[in-house]
């Protein structure tokens, strides 16, 4: 969970990552990876359930597997989720 403080008042903005069950091949998610700054956007190639990941194809950087807690479907959201986990 994010905890956003403004003006000394907690506010809990839960962000919402990609959960296995919803996401088949051929849809598109951000991932975020350790080593690169922005989130990567890619096509879902396969789903691995038993370790609850995902493969996805970038244009750029080829094919990466990364934990479903990492992956999301907007953009805004997996930036939230670069810079309280980093």
């Amino acid at each position: 969970m994010v905890v956003l403080e403004k003006c000394g008042v907690g506010v809990s903005k839960k962000l919402k990552s990609i959960e296995i069950n919803e996401c088949s091949i051929g849809d598109v998610c951000y991932m975020v990876i350790k080593q690169f700054r922005k989130p990567l956007y890619g096509e879902i190639t396969k789903i691995f359930e038993v370790e609850s990941a995902i493969q996805i194809l970038t244009n750029v950087d080829g094919f990466r597997t990364g934990h479903i807690t990492a992956c999301f479907w907007d953009e805004a959201s997996a930036k939230e989720y670069k810079k309280t986990h980093r």
